[in-house]
């Protein structure tokens, strides 16, 4: 799109302009599609940026989980299993991580020396 927006005879001299050449023949999207397509990117960003989509599903009726609330005891639920899972997820990543430690180290003669306890806490 930004190519077609150029001044035509400076996106014809592009490599890219060249390979694919004229722009606008995309029959089936209609002859304006590349002139209109930007607009209507730039005002769905604008849309997520405000969270339009979320108060028009909050005033038909439709909850979002966009921004959890302290108040709502699923939100907290739902928080703290994330915080459960992201634990998980780090002690298993550190025990793996020190049994490759223990193993290269048997492979090396290493063996009285112990790898570093680490401990992981999520506040």
């Amino acid at each position: 799109n930004y190519l077609s927006m150029l001044i035509p005879e400076d996106a014809r001299n592009t490599a890219f302009g060249a390979l694919v050449g004229d722009m606008d023949a995309v029959p089936f999207l209609g002859t304006s599609f590349n002139n209109y397509i930007p607009l209507v990117i730039v005002f769905l960003a604008f849309c997520t940026l405000v969270k339009a989509f979320d108060r028009v599903l909050n005033k038909l009726g439709i909850e979002t989980n966009t921004d959890p609330r302290d108040d709502v005891v699923e939100h907290q639920e739902r928080i703290d299993e994330g915080r459960n899972l992201i634990q998980r997820t780090r002690t298993r990543r550190i025990q793996r991580e020190a049994r490759r430690t223990r193993i290269m180290q048997r492979e090396r003669g290493e063996e009285n020396k112990q790898a570093p306890d680490i401990s992981v806490t999520i506040t």
